[in-house]
C-alpha cells in the first residue's frame, strides 16, 4: 500500500493518477507500507514508471497499531457554535491538545476541546489531524473525520388579518410565510394559552367565551437539536365583550317640560373606550353623542328613545342598544272653587266619617271637595358599591339619605348579585369567585309597596403590560429589559414573566436576557395583578431585530511562499448577512496592523505565520466585531536524508 501523511492507504497497483498532492491545505507525504518476510536475506526491488528501481534504504521492521479516536460534540453558545472534546484511551494526551480542526482547508480551532463557529449550515466533514508522537513515525498526522450538521433555528412568520373578534366569529391564522436557512421542511404545531390544539400550516380561531387568548405557533425544522430546530411566533386575539348601558328617565311628565335621559349602568368588561348616540322624536339637545340629552314635546302621547353605546371595535357585537317608552301627557286642570253663600254654615263630616266625600251647608248645599290620596311608600334608595372592584369580596349597601325612617320601617330586602347567588339584609357582603360583570339587583319590599335597583360592577381592573427594549440588539450578548412601565390602575402587579418566541426566558420588573440567534424575534411580557384572580393578566409583544455577526473569509495568494516572497491576502468574501461590512482589520504576529478589503506582505521566518481578520459590520452591536485567526504557509528549505553506505553490484551507481 501506499499511505500518505494523514495514514490514509492506497493500494499500489489503483493509485495511478489518484495520489493527492495537498489535502486540508497542507502538503501530502506518501510512505510505502508492505508485509515483512521470513527469510533471513531478502532483496527489494521497486519498480517504477519505466524500469526496476533499488531501494537503498535499510528496511525496518514496526508494527504501527492506529489509536482510537473519539469526539463528543454539543452545541455551544447558538445553533452554529459547536463545542468538541477528542478523547482517547491508547495515545498521549499531551498530544491531543495539538490537534487541528480543519474544514476546506482553513483551521477552525485548535487543542482538544475547541469551540468552533460555522459560517455554513447543513452537512460538513470536519477534520480532526493529531500529530504523530513519534516525530520520525509514518504517518505524520493521525486523521479522525466527523460529520457535523449545522441547523438553525426556522424563521416563524405569523399572520393573522385582525385581532379583536366578536363571540362564534373565525378567523383563519397563517404561517405559511415561515421558512428556514437550512432548506428543511418545516411541521408547524398551534396552542391556546400554551395548550397545543392543532397542526399544519394555518389554524382557524373561534371562541364563544370573551376575553383575551394567546394564540401561537411552533415551526420545527427536520434538525435534531431540539435547542436549534423550532421558534414560535404569537398573537395576542381578543374576544369582544358587548358593552352595556340603561337608560335612566322619566316615564311620564307634560307637554312642554324639558326632561334629563342619562345613560347609566354603563360598563364593558373590555375597558373599551365607549361612545354614546341617541335617537328619538323628543331629543331636541344638539349633541346627541354624550352620556345624557334633554327630552322635549309639545304634542302628547307615547314615544320611543333609544340608546346605543359602541366599544368602536368594529366588530359584531361591539355596539349594544336599549330602547325606552315613555308617555306625554297634557297639563293637569285646576279644579274650580265651588262658590257658597257667605252666611252659610259649613258641616264637615269627613272628620267625623273618614268615608264621608261631602260637605254640607246649612242651607242645604252639598259640595264634593278634591280628594287628595295620602303619600304612599316610595322608598329613596340607591345602591352604594364600586363600579369596579379589584378585590373579590364587596360591601353593598343602600343609601337611604333622601328617605325618613318611617318610609323604611318594616322593609324587606332580597339580593341578586347576578353570578347565581341571592342573600337578604340591607347592607350585605358577597365574595364573588371569579373576575368578570355582573348585574347586582336588589328588591325592596314595604307592605305592598315595590321598588327595584339595579348596579353593574366589574370584579377587578386588569393590568397593563408594556415595557422598553431597544429595536436592535446583539446576538448572544445580554441586555436588559424594563417592565417598570406596565401598570395596574386599582392595585399592584406581583408577577412579570418574560418570554422569546413563546418560551419562558426570565421573571421580575428588569431582568437580563441573552437571544443566540440573530434574526427576528418575539420579546412578550406578562403580568399579574395582586387581585388574586388566575386571570388577572395583560400581555405585551414586541418583535426585535437581533444582528447578525459579520463574517470574516479570505483567500490567499500564492497558498504557499518562500521567505521573502510577498503573499496577497483578499477578504473581499466576508459578509454581514443583515447590513454591510464597514471596516476589515488584519493583525499579524510581529504586531503589525492593516486595514482594507486586500493587504500584501512578506514574512522572513519560515513555517505558519498566524493572522487575524476582523470585520466590522454598521450596526454599532455588541456583536458587529468578529475576528477570525488563519495561516500563511511559508515553505522551509527540504532536508536532505541519504544513506553514508551505497551499496551496490556496479560501478555505476545512481545518488538519490
Amino acid at each position: 500500500d501506499i499511505i500518505d501523511a494523514f495514514g490514509v492507504a492506497h493500494p499500489l497497483d489503483s493509485t495511478a493518477g489518484q495520489i493527492i498532492e495537498d489535502r486540508f491545505g497542507i502538503q501530502n507525504e506518501w510512505a510505502l507500507s508492505i508485509s515483512g518476510s521470513e527469510e533471513v536475506l531478502n532483496n527489494l526491488t521497486i519498480y517504477g514508471k519505466n524500469e526496476p528501481q533499488l531501494w537503498l534504504y535499510d528496511v525496518s521492521f514496526a508494527e504501527s497499531q492506529r489509536p482510537e479516536f473519539e469526539v463528543s460534540t454539543s452545541t455551544a453558545n447558538n445553533c452554529t457554535d459547536k463545542s468538541f472534546r477528542l478523547i482517547s484511551t491508547n495515545y498521549p494526551q499531551m498530544q491531543l491538545r495539538d490537534a487541528e480542526w480543519r474544514l476546506d482547508g482553513s483551521v477552525l480551532g485548535r487543542g482538544a476541546t475547541p469551540t468552533i463557529g460555522f459560517t455554513a449550515r447543513g452537512n460538513q466533514t470536519l477534520n480532526v489531524l493529531i500529530p504523530n508522537s513519534r516525530a520520525s513515525a509514518f504517518p505524520k498526522y493521525w486523521l479522525k473525520q466527523l460529520q457535523v450538521n449545522i441547523t438553525t433555528r426556522p424563521n416563524a412568520r405569523l399572520e393573522t388579518p385582525k385581532e379583536v373578534l366578536a363571540p362564534g366569529e373565525t378567523m383563519t391564522l397563517s404561517a405559511q410565510n415561515s421558512y428556514d436557512l437550512n432548506g428543511q421542511g418545516l411541521t408547524y404545531t398551534w396552542f391556546i394559552d400554551g395548550r397545543p390544539v392543532a397542526n399544519g400550516p394555518t389554524y382557524d380561531f373561534s371562541s364563544e367565551e370573551p376575553g383575551t387568548y394567546i394564540v401561537s405557533v411552533r415551526v420545527y425544522n427536520a434538525g435534531t437539536v431540539s435547542a436549534c430546530n423550532s421558534s414560535q411566533r404569537q398573537v395576542r386575539i381578543k374576544v369582544n365583550a358587548q358593552p352595556y348601558a340603561e337608560i335612566e328617565y322619566d316615564s311620564l311628565f307634560q307637554t312642554g317640560e324639558y326632561l334629563t335621559f342619562s345613560a347609566t349602568n354603563v360598563s364593558d368588561p373590555d375597558q373599551d373606550e365607549l361612545s354614546f348616540e341617541w335617537d328619538g322624536l323628543g331629543v331636541v339637545s344638539s349633541d346627541i353623542t354624550s352620556g345624557e340629552v334633554v327630552v322635549s314635546h309639545m304634542a302628547t302621547g307615547t314615544f320611543d328613545i333609544t340608546l346605543t353605546v359602541n366599544d368602536n371595535t368594529e366588530t359584531q357585537n361591539s355596539t349594544y342598544s336599549v330602547t325606552r317608552s315613555y308617555t306625554v301627557a297634557p297639563p293637569a286642570p285646576e279644579p274650580e272653587p265651588e262658590i257658597v253663600t257667605a252666611d252659610s254654615a259649613i258641616t264637615d263630616t269627613t272628620t267625623n266619617d273618614p268615608d264621608t266625600e261631602t260637605v254640607t251647608t246649612n242651607s242645604q248645599e252639598t259640595v264634593t271637595p278634591p280628594v287628595v290620596a295620602p303619600p304612599v311608600f316610595v322608598p329613596q334608595t340607591i345602591i352604594n358599591a364600586p363600579r369596579v372592584s379589584s378585590a373579590s369580596k364587596v360591601a353593598f349597601a343602600l343609601d337611604d339619605s333622601l328617605s325618613s325612617p318611617e318610609d323604611n320601617a318594616g322593609a324587606e330586602y332580597e339580593w341578586d348579585f347576578g353570578d347565581g347567588t341571592t342573600a337578604s339584609g340591607e347592607n350585605p357582603d358577597h365574595l364573588y369567585e371569579t373576575p368578570g360583570t355582573y348585574a347586582v339587583n336588589v328588591t325592596i319590599r314595604n307592605g305592598d309597596e315595590v321598588k327595584k335597583e339595579r348596579h353593574i360592577i366589574v370584579i377587578n381592573d386588569y393590568p397593563e403590560a408594556s415595557f422598553n427594549i431597544a429595536d436592535t440588539l446583539a446576538a448572544g450578548h445580554p441586555f436588559r429589559v424594563d417592565g417598570s412601565p406596565s401598570i395596574d390602575n386599582d392595585g399592584f402587579i406581583t408577577n412579570y414573566q418574560w418570554f422569546v418566541d413563546g418560551i419562558p426566558v426570565a421573571t421580575g420588573a428588569k431582568p437580563t436576557i441573552t437571544i443566540e440567534d440573530p434574526g427576528v424575534h418575539t420579546i412578550s411580557l406578562r403580568v399579574q395583578d395582586n387581585s388574586g384572580h388566575e386571570n388577572a393578566q395583560d400581555l405585551s409583544s414586541k418583535d426585535v431585530w437581533v444582528n447578525y455577526g459579520p463574517v470574516p473569509k479570505w483567500s490567499i495568494s500564492p497558498d504557499k511562499i518562500a521567505p521573502g516572497d510577498e503573499v496577497t491576502l483578499n477578504a473581499s468574501q466576508s459578509y454581514d448577512a443583515d447590513g454591510e461590512i464597514q471596516e476589515l482589520i488584519w493583525t499579524f504576529a510581529d504586531e503589525t496592523e492593516f486595514s482594507g478589503t486586500e493587504v500584501t506582505k512578506t514574512f522572513d521566518e519560515s513555517g505558519p505565520q498566524y493572522f487575524t481578520l476582523t470585520a466590522v459590520d454598521n450596526q454599532d452591536m455588541a456583536n458587529s466585531a468578529t475576528a477570525r485567526q488563519g495561516a500563511v504557509n511559508v515553505n522551509h528549505e527540504p532536508y536532505i536524508i541519504t544513506e553514508r553506505v551505497v551499496r551496490s553490484n556496479s560501478l555505476d551507481v545512481k545518488l538519490d
